[in-house]
């Protein structure tokens, strides 16, 4: 039977993980699979630290952020071995603008797990907010490369490769990601083509 939830947290967040893995992006349970999509073993999170993540999503819904990042320190502290703790603490610093230690946390993640899109894809972004487009394209690429179509990040991270390949001069391959991105959904459009100097023409015929 085909695994749809996380059997550890329930969430939905499933991404490919490597060869023929799935791995939870919320709690960071890894499960391998057949080729019939059979568990075969399953590395799972501890109730614990699920537990943090959820205080800190509550934390980051609320706009909490310094509160969000003494959490998952805490969750660090029961198991500083777990990517996905690494990938949440950097995103949590990102959105404080404390740059270089989101960058720091998403390096501790690669070494720990270079199969998690999520490490390279956030990287992809703190390079995009400095303007450093070449490294945001490298790491975006890594990331587009393990992410699965079907991920609720999908769109975003496809429309943000788009302004990263625009800014490396290429418009014409940033409006047909562009045009991908919203076909898969994304909603911010009108801003994103802004950023990536594309106009209504690159939508229409790109």
């Amino acid at each position: 039977m085909k695994l749809v939830k996380c059997e550890c947290c329930g969430s939905n967040q499933l991404q490919k993980h490597g060869g023929n893995a799935m791995v939870c992006s919320f709690c960071g349970s890894i499960y391998q699979m057949d080729e019939n999509e059979k568990i075969t073993s399953q590395e799972l999170a501890d109730a614990k630290i699920i537990s943090l993540y959820l205080d800190a999503e509550k934390c980051r819904q609320a706009k909490r952020y310094g509160d969000e990042i003494q959490v998952l320190i805490k969750a660090l502290e029961l198991d500083e071995e777990r990517a996905v703790s690494w990938v949440k603490l950097g995103r949590a610093y990102r959105v404080c603008n404390f740059h270089d230690k989101a960058l720091e946390c998403y390096r501790r993640a690669e070494i720990i797990d270079p199969q998690n899109a999520q490490t390279y894809t956030n990287m992809g972004a703190v390079y995009l907010v400095q303007q450093r487009y070449q490294e945001a394209a490298e790491y975006y690429e890594k990331g587009l490369s393990l992410i699965s179509e079907l991920d609720v990040d999908y769109p975003v991270v496809l429309a943000n490769y788009a302004i990263v390949v625009a800014k490396n001069g290429n418009k014409k391959k940033a409006a047909k990601l562009m045009n991908e991105a919203e076909r898969k959904g994304y909603a911010n459009s009108a801003a994103a083509r802004k950023m990536a100097g594309l106009g209504v023409l690159s939508k229409i015929f790109g």
